[in-house]
């Protein structure tokens, strides 16, 4: 096994956790299935941080041709986790009292933790691109999960639509400029866009094509933090969606 598998490990964990999470739920009881849930999670969250802790300070290493772990990768996943951790512990006696499906709810926030992870560590569109979605598709789920509150499932649908619409704003986007510079990876995409790498004397790509390029993609970027002028969706989704959800969809 490639030593590059090893930087997977902290996501890793926040899989298996949320695997483990739904079969407990399947195995056990519910009152004993709540209870352990959100330990589980919380165990699974502590071990990523370790892992990314252990993998220490290091230079650029290439994950699968598709990501990267380097020093801000490793930043930006200590400061991930720790949020994911605080966001589990408010969770704790509010799913409890409000709900009598936490795991779903436990499963669901590891996997939001898990994309978020994949995204930061992405050094390929399709990678972004595919945990960008990953992300809303468990965000649109989180923000629906009090799914007999019309309010929740008003969110959630507004959520999905708006979501929805700008993914493929922002797909088109990125596509796009994979049509102009003929690779998906960031390194070469660099390397096509400062004329350092042309399939002729001259510039390969024009400065002016890539307008609505950024357009395209920032849009998405804009709408996924809430920015205006894609901030429509935010009072709807936040009203409506659990109170650790809205802080998971604002913090992490």
């Amino acid at each position: 096994m490639s030593s590059s598998v090893w930087y997977l490990l902290p996501g890793l964990s926040l899989l298996v956790s949320a695997l483990l999470v739904l079969v407990l739920d399947l195995v056990l009881d519910r009152a004993r299935s709540a209870r352990w849930a959100c330990w589980v999670a919380l165990a699974g969250t502590a071990g990523a941080l370790a892992a990314t802790l252990a993998l220490g300070e290091t230079e650029s290493v290439p994950v699968l041709n598709v990501a990267v772990f380097d020093g801000f990768t490793r930043y930006v996943w200590a400061l991930v986790l720790v949020a994911l951790a605080m966001v589990l512990l408010l969770s704790e006696s509010y799913i409890r009292q409000q709900s009598g499906e936490p795991a779903v709810f436990y499963s669901g926030v590891l996997f939001f933790g898990f994309g978020a992870l994949l995204l930061a560590a992405s050094a390929n569109t399709i990678m972004l691109l595919l945990t960008v979605d990953l992300l809303s598709l468990v965000g649109y789920m989180l923000t629906g999960y009090f799914h007999t509150d019309k309010r929740s499932t008003e969110a959630a649908i507004k959520y999905l639509v708006y979501g929805s619409a700008v993914s493929a704003v922002m797909a088109l986007g990125l596509s796009w400029l994979y049509g102009l510079t003929g690779t998906t990876d960031y390194g070469l995409t660099a390397r096509a866009l400062s004329g350092a790498w042309v399939w002729s004397p001259v510039q390969a790509v024009s400065p002016r094509s890539l307008i609505p390029v950024l357009i395209f993609i920032l849009a998405g970027f804009a709408f996924k933090i809430g920015s205006a002028p894609f901030h429509q969706w935010l009072p709807d989704a936040f009203e409506g969606a659990p109170v650790p959800v809205t802080a998971a969809l604002a913090i992490v």
